[in-house]
């Protein structure tokens, strides 16, 4: 999960301040903290997981729960009957299970993706 600065020296923010330095350190897992001095002396630190790392791991199975959940809810709004759920259906419903089994066990070696 590589990521681009957010921030460059000499650019001023929207409160006025301009970044007078700003620095990258990249972990050995390939995480990265960006490190942000302003003008008038305050400082932003952004950290950004690395690829396959349990943070980025734990962030793309939230944000596959959250995309599901979204699917799952539609589908319930065209059908408030409750027709029986298609194969895709089942499935949607089969990943959030898993994925909140991950979650809640802090199994955040893999994001289960399949």
């Amino acid at each position: 999960m590589p990521s681009s600065p957010v921030y460059a020296v000499g650019q001023t923010l929207s409160t006025g301040v301009t970044v007078v330095s700003d620095t990258a350190v990249t972990m050995s897992d390939g995480s990265t903290v960006e490190v942000m001095t302003a003008s008038d002396g305050s400082q932003v630190s952004i950290f950004t997981p690395g690829a396959n790392t349990p943070v980025a791991n734990m962030l793309t199975i939230q944000a596959n729960l959250l995309a599901r959940l979204a699917a799952i809810e539609a589908w319930v709004a065209a059908n408030p009957a409750g027709a029986v759920l298609t194969a895709a259906q089942t499935l949607a419903l089969v990943r959030i299970v898993a994925g909140l089994v991950r979650l809640q066990l802090q199994d955040l070696s893999t994001t289960g993706a399949g």
